[in-house]
């Protein structure tokens, strides 16, 4: 889930623990007064709530919405949290356009394959090589490499002004390692379905 929907789960469970809340206190129960003993002075009879137990089930249940609310909460804070410290020094213009936008700069594309746990081979994921980029360090890339996975997962996948770039899919992760006069960025995902569609979006990358 994105950080906007782990933000829009937690004000359901908020609300939903509000009804609970409200459902349970709508119909309180006076207590009794305790007998009376002889010699003793009369009991006040204090007008305090006793739930029933239904009241009291209702009351657990809002407690545990409101827990998970406040898990929901921390998700949404961390995914924001992480996309921040992986995108410092990232300039505006290399945040909203991938790195696999440059498809000038890419020179080969090749699947990973491996075997599943069928037996049948599957993609696990692809290798993109770059060429030589001037003012670009392969430390500088994987920067910006994990920029936009951060951003992805801080914006559950769902990026469709991205729908070319390899990071995008589910599970992605990414190296980058330096080659005589380039760069290859392997990008691999323990999610199968993650790990074809990036195959098929680094396929689709070259002409």
């Amino acid at each position: 889930m994105s950080a906007s929907a782990e933000q829009q789960a937690a004000a359901e469970h908020e609300r939903a623990a509000g009804v609970l809340e409200a459902q349970a206190l709508s119909n309180p129960t006076p207590t009794r007064c305790g007998p009376l003993v002889a010699g003793e002075p009369e009991q006040i009879c204090w007008s305090v709530p006793r739930l029933s137990d239904a009241a009291v089930a209702d009351l657990q249940r809002a407690s545990a919405q409101r827990d998970a609310a406040a898990e929901h909460r921390r998700t949404s804070a961390a995914l924001v949290a992480a996309e921040a410290r992986a995108c410092v020094g990232v300039s505006e213009a290399d945040m909203a356009e991938s790195p696999f936008a440059h498809r000038a700069d890419i020179v080969a594309v090749d699947v990973i394959e491996g075997s599943g746990s069928d037996g049948a081979v599957r993609p696990l994921g692809a290798r993109v090589r770059f060429h030589e980029v001037g003012h670009l360090t392969a430390a500088a890339l994987q920067h910006l490499v994990d920029c936009h996975i951060a951003r992805d997962d801080a914006l559950g996948h769902d990026v469709p002004e991205m729908g070319y770039c390899p990071l995008v899919p589910r599970g992605a992760t990414a190296t980058v390692e330096v080659i005589p006069h380039g760069y290859i960025v392997e990008i691999r995902s323990n999610d199968p379905a993650g790990a074809r569609e990036i195959a098929r979006r680094a396929t689709a990358l070259l002409p």
